[in-house]
């Protein structure tokens, strides 16, 4: 039988295109050669040809599956419906769509307006795709009823999802105790720093201890605006100038004095200036956002198990509700307290009161 080249659109007399089949190997192909023309397996998986047999068009309906073998042909072929083909182009197109998001940085705008809006807002969306998830899993149970192992997937799921829980809450505790010790630690530095200054002679000594309680009180206005970005820098600005103020009038006249408070006053100095340092980084220092991606969608996958009960006809209200409440509250108490900047759970800074109160004390 002769062969004729056919090109990559062009099929045999009698073999519709409309009609897709899939060919599977039932053993190795001579490069790709098909009874039916010639064909190369790229162009068989790009648009595969429908088989006759016995001069009938075969129906490509996803219900018939029997395998037709070619005459002199090693290619198996199992009929499918046209539908498939455009359910695997549409998945294509979804992927390449998904891509170019991220590729563009859709994923760092998603966490820009995280940040953003409020946390009650961001409650309030959570518990929306929670409950979402819950109809999903309900309506689903209805459609599919024989999944047998859902119930032990919900298990297993919960499970997960209370082992991110505590893994979660145990690395923001860290975080916020370390934000805690931090406060108590600059206050002495500064502290100390002020009362070594009274080894240094006037005017450096009174220059530095008013320069100090500005410093202060800058330090405090800053926490409070923390979440105000432009007046954040602006004062943490303001409190760099001031240390690089005390540095120039340490470096002014501490070669005039003896060796111990040469060392005593450039070494407190410096942990003022260090910990300044550690606190920014420990205020920038959270959680990461891929943390709180697999929490969610331990949360929404839970839901949707929760939610598939092919036994009951009708929808748990108190129960969906409960459920949501409860894991919306723990996920914002973890993220309360991982944010220094936004929510109810702040760092103390009492310690800077206190010291700023014992300044006025000592001129």
């Amino acid at each position: 039988m002769a062969h004729s080249r056919a090109t990559s659109n062009a099929f045999p007399a009698g073999v519709s295109a409309s009609k897709m089949t899939v060919c599977r190997r039932a053993r190795k192909p001579p490069a790709g050669l098909c009874s039916e023309g010639r064909f190369t397996a790229s162009q068989l998986r790009r648009n595969p040809p429908s088989v006759e047999e016995g001069g009938r068009p075969v129906p490509a309906t996803a219900s018939s599956r029997r395998n037709v073998r070619h005459r002199h042909c090693t290619w198996t072929c199992a009929r499918v419906a046209p539908s498939h083909a455009r359910g695997h182009r549409h998945r294509l197109a979804c992927r390449g769509v998904v891509l170019t998001w991220v590729e563009a940085g859709g994923w760092s705008m998603v966490v820009g307006l995280l940040d953003i809006l409020p946390t009650w807002v961001l409650a309030l969306g959570v518990m929306g795709l929670i409950f979402v998830a819950l109809e999903a899993g309900f309506r689903l149970s209805h459609r599919r009823p024989g999944l047998d192992e859902a119930s032990a997937l919900q298990a297993s799921v919960l499970g997960l999802v209370a082992l991110l829980l505590s893994f979660s809450f145990s690395m923001a505790e860290e975080r916020f105790s370390q934000r805690r010790d931090l406060v108590v630690k600059e206050a002495n530095a500064i502290g100390t720093l002020y009362l070594r200054s009274g080894f240094l002679p006037e005017p450096t000594r009174g220059e530095m201890r008013t320069r100090l309680r500005r410093y202060v009180d800058l330090r405090l206005e800053a926490y409070v605006f923390v979440g105000d970005r432009e007046r954040f820098t602006q004062l943490r600005t303001e409190a760099d100038q001031i240390q690089g103020e005390l540095w120039s009038l340490l470096d002014a006249i501490v070669l005039q004095q003896p060796t111990g408070i040469q060392t005593l006053t450039t070494q407190a100095l410096n942990d003022v200036i260090d910990v300044s340092a550690e606190r920014l980084s420990a205020a920038r220092n959270l959680i990461p956002d891929t943390i709180f991606v697999l929490l969610l969608i331990g949360v929404l996958g839970s839901g949707l198990l929760l939610g598939y009960q092919p036994e009951t006809h009708s929808r748990g209200w108190i129960c969906w509700t409960v459920f949501t409440v409860m894991l919306t509250a723990v996920m914002f108490t973890l993220l309360d307290l991982d944010l220094p900047d936004r929510g109810r759970i702040r760092t103390s800074q009492q310690p800077l009161h206190e010291l700023r109160q014992q300044m006025e004390s000592i001129p």
